[in-house]
Order: C-alpha cells, then sequence, then structure tokens
C-alpha cells in the first residue's frame, strides 16, 4: 500500500505515504494483518537466504554459518510464520544468547512444524472452527477457545491489566458484530 502506520489511538489510526502526506482513517477497531515477506533489507545481507528471501538458520536459531548472528519471525528459516511460532521461537534464542555468553550447550528446538500449531479461523460473531492434530470442533466452542488462547497469548506479552483490558475490548467487539 506504500503506506505506514505512524499511530494507532482508540479513535483513529494516522498513516503516512512515501511522500509524506498525513491522513487519518476514524477506526473504532484496528486489525493489523502483516506480510509473511521478509523486510527488504534482509535481501542487502550477506548471508544464505531461501527461495523466499529468508534467511537460513540452524535450529539454535543462529544464521547459517555465523556464531553470533540470530535470526526468528518472517525473515528466517526458523519455524512456520506464525506468532506462535515467533515467541516461541524468541523464548529459545533468548536463552542460547546468554548460554552462549556462559559458554553453556545450547538449546535446540525441536519438533518445529506447522502442524505442532492449532489453526483457528475465525468465521465472525462467536464462531470459529479449531483444527488440531487430533480434532476439529466447530461453533461456540471453537470461538472461546480462540478467545482463550488470544488472552493467553497477551499476558505473554502484555502486564496483566493491559492484557485482561485488551481482550475484553476484543471480546465486546466481537459479540457486538454477532447481534
Amino acid at each position: 500500500t506504500s503506506m505506514c502506520v505512524t499511530e494507532v489511538n482508540p479513535q483513529a489510526v494516522r498513516v503516512r505515504s512515501v511522500n509524506g502526506e498525513e491522513t487519518i482513517l476514524p477506526a473504532d477497531a484496528c486489525i493489523w494483518a502483516c506480510g509473511l515477506e521478509p523486510n527488504s533489507l534482509i535481501a542487502t545481507l550477506p548471508f544464505k537466504q531461501d527461495g523466499k528471501g529468508r534467511l537460513f538458520v540452524d535450529a539454535t536459531g543462529r544464521v547459517q554459518g555465523q556464531a553470533d548472528i540470530y535470526a526468528l519471525g518472517d525473515c528466517s528459516t526458523f519455524g512456520p510464520p506464525l506468532a506462535q511460532a515467533a515467541v516461541r521461537a524468541a523464548s529459545t534464542i533468548a536463552h542460547n544468547i546468554i548460554r552462549s555468553s556462559h559458554r553453556a550447550p545450547f538449546f535446540w528446538q525441536r519438533g518445529f512444524t506447522l502442524s505442532s500449531y492449532p489453526m483457528v479461523l475465525p468465521l465472525g460473531g462467536s464462531y470459529a472452527i479449531l483444527c488440531t492434530n487430533f480434532i476439529t470442533i466447530f461453533g461456540h466452542g471453537a470461538y472461546w477457545l480462540h478467545k482463550i488462547a488470544d488472552l493467553i497469548f497477551y499476558l505473554r506479552i502484555l502486564p496483566f491489566r493491559r492484557a485482561l483490558g485488551l481482550w475484553l475490548c476484543g471480546l465486546r467487539l466481537f459479540l457486538k458484530n454477532d447481534r
């Protein structure tokens, strides 16, 4: 879109175009949908990359052939392109950076495949489909499991009150739209 979000507040989203023009977009809700492409900066780095421009990494998170450079998320081959995988990878890499400074053995990421993660597809309102390796759930039950997973994720990255507030705000919005 060639637009950069510069501010998000409870009433609006402020964006800036590549030519510097700012626009304020009124909004009741903001849904962040990021792409699955590495940042263009990655292409300029002198490290081996796959066909999608992601850095090859080993099971410790280190960039292939580099002792002290790590990569995760959309710019690396360290797990599937999912937020849950990035959070898990961040924890592994953080431990490995600390262990490296103490010359301790690294943690190795095991079982890191797309099928390791349950998938939830919200269908609108309070309906969803949840698929795991073992079971598929439809309807309200899947929706509530999805909301519980959201809360757990928020609690991992935000202080308790902020996580709960964000979760309740999303819950109210979805339930409001279900009427």
